[in-house]
């Protein structure tokens, strides 16, 4: 829930944000019994549509293709409904890590540090 959060709170008017990091981030997902179907999914969408509408920051998401929580194309699916809500934004698809992508951000640094640095340094940091 933590990048669902963060993309949240970009759509709020908080004072010295510059830019948020989706870090896999959604809700109702269980890679062992429902691996790539999270329960709600079209709420999820409607709520990053929501977010997208009142989005206040550029924003990056980081989502591995073999992520078990919620599939390759769920979040992709998400990211253009924040798009065409107003959103700002950059997808970036990270490749398969071992057998569940969602663990990627603290098992393959390599795979989004440059992404990330490249992002911090545009939005001023």
């Amino acid at each position: 829930m933590g990048g669902f959060t963060t993309i949240g709170l970009s759509a709020e008017n908080i004072s010295g944000l510059k830019g948020a990091i989706n870090f896999a981030g959604g809700d109702g997902g269980d890679p062992i019994k429902s691996a790539e179907k999270p329960c709600g999914d079209y709420l999820i969408k409607d709520t990053f549509a929501k977010y997208g509408a009142s989005n206040k920051v550029p924003t990056l998401w980081l989502y591995s293709v073999n992520d078990k929580f919620w599939g390759e194309q769920l979040p992709k699916d998400w990211f253009a409904a924040f798009q065409k809500a107003g959103g700002k934004g950059q997808f970036i698809s990270l490749p398969a890590y071992k057998e569940d992508g969602h663990s990627i951000f603290r098992g393959d640094l390599n795979a989004w540090k440059n992404d990330f640095e490249k992002f911090i340094k545009e939005i001023g940091f």
